[in-house]
């Protein structure tokens, strides 16, 4: 009709890609079991489809249902976690998707295991580093936050090194595991810390923190002050000399405050901010997974 040749892929024939294997050699032997497999697959997928279109309408229409209407926006969580989990996964997905859809679209099976438990227990989670997610007092609330610190060296990187702000008892996700943030007591924490050997390595003073905490993974020229050793130390360094393999080291959590590095997971705090007897509150950065 518009003249134009055909012309054959050279790739084609090429099954070392997947889309070839799979079209020379899967489909042939399904064809073999049923030779209507193409049509049973494009049924497949319009039932899905249709399945995936009602559930979310109806898990819109639950969305608004639950809204509280009283000024200060957010849903009912007891309202939410009636409903049937399928449309309940998909509204508390819509919550989000009016308040950031690039981060809806981003929101994996660990976020939405996060958000159900939340909506159950309470807290919040944060879900991007502009974006966190709450319920208190029986209101769940998705709210949109500034994470960027403006000069210094915190500003924002691509990708999974993102910087996180963090808050006690708000979740997040760093490069796969949970984090969550907790404040307790001095003597709170001297309990905890006869059970887990570990609690040491990955707590600090927060009664010495300057402004916000926040969590982000190495950068170049990074270096702190290891509580008790007496030295400064460039975390490259220190991550070689605590036999850290190398594949790991960015998923390694640095938390820092206004004035630089506070803690290094798994390794410990910052002379500045290292917990002693004038110690009244202990911040726990715990792995949940």
């Amino acid at each position: 009709k518009n003249s134009i040749s055909y012309v054959t892929d050279s790739t084609n024939s090429d099954t070392g890609f997947a889309r070839n294997r799979i079209r020379s050699c899967v489909i042939p032997h399904l064809r073999e079991i049923n030779p209507e497999v193409e049509s049973a697959f494009l049924r497949l997928m319009r039932h899905a489809r249709e399945d995936e279109d009602f559930l979310s309408k109806n898990a819109e229409d639950e969305l608004r249902k639950s809204a509280i209407d009283d000024g200060y926006g957010g849903y009912s969580s007891e309202y939410l976690l009636s409903l049937p989990k399928p449309i309940r996964t998909r509204a508390i997905t819509a919550a989000v998707m009016l308040e950031d859809p690039d981060a809806a679209r981003r929101l994996t099976e660990r976020h939405i295991a996060l958000l159900e438990e939340m909506l159950e227990k309470g807290g919040g989670v944060t879900l991007s580093p502009r974006l966190e997610a709450r319920v208190s007092q029986g209101r769940f609330s998705v709210f949109g936050k500034i994470s960027e610190k403006k000069g210094g060296n915190l500003h924002r990187i691509k990708g999974d090194n993102e910087i996180i702000p963090l808050k006690s008892g708000i979740s997040c996700i760093f490069f796969g595991r949970i984090y969550r943030p907790s404040l307790m007591s001095l003597a709170e924490f001297e309990k905890r810390k006869k059970i887990h050997k570990n609690l040491l390595k990955n707590s600090l003073n927060y009664d010495k923190i300057s402004g916000n905490l926040f969590l982000r993974s190495r950068q170049p020229g990074d270096a702190f002050r290891p509580a008790g050793r007496g030295v400064n130390k460039a975390l490259k360094k220190l991550l070689g000399e605590e036999k850290v393999p190398a594949a790991l080291r960015d998923a390694i959590p640095v938390v820092c405050d206004d004035m630089g590095i506070v803690l290094i997971g798994g390794i410990g705090c910052d002379e500045r901010v290292k917990i002693d007897q004038s110690c009244r509150r202990v911040l726990v950065l715990d792995i949940v997974e």
